[in-house]
């Protein structure tokens, strides 16, 4: 994935996509399907190991998200 690439998120088990700001002080929900500009990552390493956050552009507002939330879409569809 590039900056500026459009991802679709992808709900967990709660049925929405989990968003957080910047610095984690506020945490918002965008529904399964919501398209979303990438624009870049962050790895972090915690205790299940080393893991991808992804910055995103989403409804107006810029938060991160887990890799696992979200997949690329190209532009066949």
């Amino acid at each position: 994935m590039q900056p500026g690439d459009l991802v679709k998120l992808v709900q967990d088990g709660l049925g929405d996509v989990c968003v957080a700001d910047i610095d984690n002080s506020t945490i918002w929900s965008a529904d399964h399907g919501t398209v979303a500009v990438f624009i870049d990552e962050h790895h972090l390493l915690n205790e299940r190991g080393l893991e991808k956050k992804l910055m995103i552009l989403v409804e107006g507002r810029i938060g991160w998200i887990w890799e696992s939330e979200c997949e690329a879409l190209n532009e066949a569809g």
